[in-house]
């Protein structure tokens, strides 16, 4: 899966834990879903495929109610240094700077965060769930 575009689409991942601490907070995903192709990930054709993933946020605020996990999220959105990435991220990233995300969970809840730094990594092996068609809507 190395060669290929590769995305992590927050929707449809599930968070499984939550750790904070004073330097960083770091979010599980268990499992991410994970979007391959050739073209652009997320939008031309491909593969789904479900991982375990890590979204380290260096220097973190973090604010938003305390969930229960694990959580399904419906929808997230990444912004690191005035880019903004909306429900699909390339995975693996590295990026520091000004970092700001936020987390619509199944619940309705939300999870923010302001941070120095973000780190997002595939953990595990991928286990293949299906192809992927292509989407309606190449915005």
């Amino acid at each position: 899966m190395c060669d290929q575009r590769t995305v992590l689409e927050f929707h449809d991942s599930k968070i499984d834990s939550i750790h904070v601490s004073e330097t960083s907070l770091i979010i599980t995903l268990k499992p991410a879903m994970v979007h391959q192709s050739q073209g652009r990930a997320g939008i031309d054709p491909g593969t789904c495929w479900t991982q375990e993933a890590r979204v380290e946020l260096m220097g973190a605020q973090f604010t938003g109610e305390k969930c229960m996990t694990p959580i399904a999220i419906s929808d997230g959105t990444l912004i690191a240094n005035g880019r903004s990435f909306e429900n699909c991220h390339p995975v693996p990233f590295r990026n520091e700077g000004v970092i700001e995300m936020e987390l619509v969970l199944e619940d309705s809840s939300v999870i923010h965060a302001k941070a120095e730094g973000v780190r997002l990594t595939l953990m595990g092996e991928p286990v293949f769930l299906e192809h992927f068609s292509g989407s309606l809507d190449p915005t």
